[in-house]
Parts: C-alpha cells; structure tokens; sequence
C-alpha cells in the first residue's frame, strides 16, 4: 500500500501527493498513485496558459502525467468580472516529481458507520441563507451553494489519510503537500473526468441523514428519493453539468446514463447522476476544466449569478475548497472535487461544507446538514459505506 510510504517521506521532501481512485460500483479496488519531489512546484498566479503549455511539455517529455491543485480562486479566470475573497493561493499549482509509483490496492468493505449528530445553529449563517431564499423567490437565480468553515484542532495528515484509504468508500482519497499547504481528504464526486476523448461527471445534489437504524435509514433514503424539492435540485444540477460538457463536447453527446441514484455515506446519503459526453478534437485540457469549473453542486445556477451571491455572502476566501485536485497528462484527466477534506494553511486547520439552497429551503436545516457534513471530515473520520 503506497500510502504507508507517506510515514517516513512526508517530512523530508518538499513536495508529496498522494491520489487513490477507487471502483465506482464497488468501492473497495482502488489505482494509487504517489509522487515526491523537492523541486520548486509549478505554480501560477495569473495567466493559466502558461501553466498548462509548462505541465504539457513536461508530460510529453516524460510520458507521465503531474498533480494538478485547482483552489475556487480559479474563477477569476473565467468569471474576470466578479469579484471573490482572493486567497493569497496560486491559481493553479503543480510539481514534477522526482519518484512516481503507482499500485493497485483492494481494501476490506466496510459496514455502515454514523457519527453522533448533535443540534447545531448558526444565527448569522442562517439570516444569510434567509435573504438567498427571498432573492431565490424573487427570480435572481434558482440555486446557490453556501458554505461553512469548521476549525479542526489536530491533523496528523498521514494518519487521516491512512483512515480514509482504509475506512473510508468514497470515490477518491489524496493528501497534497508542499511547503505552503497540506490538503487531505477523501471525495464522493468529481469535477471532470477525461479518458481520451470521453468526458464524465457525477453530480451529486439532494442530502439525508444517515441512522443507526436500518429500517429507519431505509426509510429516510426513501423519503429522499421521494423529495420533489431534493429531485427539483438534483436535475437543475444534472442540466448544468450537461450545459458545462456541451460547451467543449460534439453535437448531441451529452448524455445522462446514471440518473439519481442512492448512495449512501457514513452520515448522510445523496442522489447521484452520471452525465458524460465525446470532446470536441480542437478541445484542450484546459477547455475542459474552464468548462465546467466550479462544479454546479459548489456554486449554484445559473453558476455566475450564483458565483455572485457566494462573494457577497461568504465573508472569507474559500481557498482550496470547492477547487478541485487530482491527475492531468496529455490526454487525460482525472480531478477530485474538493470536498469533504482539511486544509492546513497559513497556520490554520479547518474544513469547509456547504448546501444547496433554493427556494423551499428551511435555514436551520441548511445550517444542520453543513455541520452534519463536516463530521464526516473531522479527525480522518469515515466517510462513506459500499451500502449503496
């Protein structure tokens, strides 16, 4: 298992990834990757052609495809004209490694895990969402996503990645270092995924929680398939995905193959689609990212407006999350969406969670279910079961 090599490397190299993607319908066989490296990372602060010309000489000269960081500051690339909290982060970020390996690791299925969810309220979050619900009414927009940070008070990232490996089923599992930052997590969806010339997205919207209790549990995924409000979302999210890939993708492509199905996670469950499509031959990696960044489950629709109400009512940056992380070569493509993880930065631990608000949306229940969300972050806890 590569991640185990993390323990006596992570110190004493400048650069270290670490990226496990695993089955879709089994989640238990996963393809590792782990790259170190001590040269300075690729990094840029303002022009993203120049970032992604440097990253395709490199995997042309090498064969071998780089990490990728993607913080939310992205944005600013293809939305110049609203203004978000800037994060001092570089818009897009990688190294080259000087050692890559790569390995196959099958962990054991794990049973159904809950946390204890406790009451939690948060008076000025909630007013916020208020006046998004009376702008959602008014016509403005029909979804925004807002988030929440949580501090985290120990991280031990090696230990909590090893948790989520092992413990954990969600779709990907990774720790990115360098010497400014440390992001590790463990994501149920993704941003975009290109394998030659096929393009995937897994939208994930509509949210319960998760019970002890299986008959109870059975029937709260019951009443969430059953929720026109939870269906109304999840479709408008299906249809930006669909909108997001016809951007870059040949006429009459774009399909839904997998439509709201249940997944169930270690505290809540979600309605999960698969949308994919054939790209475009004159289309480039970075078409395809400034296609579909951010993910419509992270901002809202329509994604400008929403992108909009997000710089008015989020007060700080959200940084790296809801960016995206993973693998780029020539011609392919493979990003996690940064959700569900712990970024150490700037002396600060935290992880962030957000909801999808529109316009039935109770606050106090928005409010519970980004709490509810981030204890299946806090401590490396476990995120998800193979029930699905």
């Amino acid at each position: 298992m590569l991640f185990e090599k993390l323990e006596n490397s992570i110190e004493t190299h400048r650069n270290a990834f670490y990226f496990c993607k695993f089955d879709r319908e089994n989640m238990v066989t996963g393809i590792e990757t782990l790259m170190l490296g001590d040269k300075k990372p690729i990094e840029e602060f303002a022009d993203p052609e120049i970032f992604f010309a440097r990253v395709a000489s490199t995997t042309e000269q090498t064969g071998e495809r780089l990490p990728i960081l993607i913080p939310f500051d992205f944005v600013t690339t293809i939305y110049p004209d609203i203004t978000v909290h800037r994060s001092g982060l570089p818009l897009l970020q990688s190294f080259e490694p000087d050692l890559a390996l790569r390995g196959r690791i099958n962990r054991p299925p794990t049973p159904p895990s809950t946390m204890e969810s406790l009451p939690f309220t948060d008076r000025n979050m909630e007013n916020r969402i208020s006046s998004a619900i009376r702008r959602i009414r008014s016509g403005e927009l029909l979804q925004v996503v807002l988030s929440m940070k949580f501090p985290v008070f120990s991280l031990d990232p090696v230990e909590s990645l090893k948790r989520y490996v092992m413990n954990d089923s969600s779709l990907y599992a990774f720790l990115y270092k360098t010497d400014r930052m440390i992001i590790v997590g463990s994501s149920p969806e993704n941003l975009v995924t290109r394998k030659g010339m096929e393009l995937e997205i897994f939208p994930i919207a509509g949210t319960r929680r998760r019970s002890r209790n299986k008959s109870e549990d059975d029937l709260l995924g019951t009443e969430l398939l059953q929720s026109e409000k939870d269906k109304l979302e999840h479709r408008m999210l299906v249809d930006l995905a669909r909108n997001d890939l016809g951007k870059v993708s040949e006429a009459g492509s774009v399909r839904v193959t997998d439509s709201m199905r249940l997944r169930k996670y270690s505290s809540v469950q979600h309605l999960v689609s698969r949308v994919c499509s054939s790209l475009l031959p004159d289309k480039s990696n970075l078409d395809i990212i400034s296609s579909v960044f951010p993910a419509g489950t992270v901002s809202g629709a329509p994604k400008k407006r929403a992108l909009q109400l997000i710089g008015e009512y989020e007060e700080t940056p959200r940084g790296a999350y809801s960016g995206a992380v993973g693998l780029i070569g020539r011609d392919d493509l493979d990003l996690a969406l940064l959700i569900r993880s712990i970024f150490s930065y700037q002396g600060k631990k935290e992880t962030q969670a957000g909801a999808g608000i529109v316009k039935d949306s109770i606050p106090e229940k928005e409010v519970q279910e980004m709490y509810d969300k981030s204890l299946t972050v806090m401590g490396g806890a476990v995120n998800a079961s193979p029930d699905n």
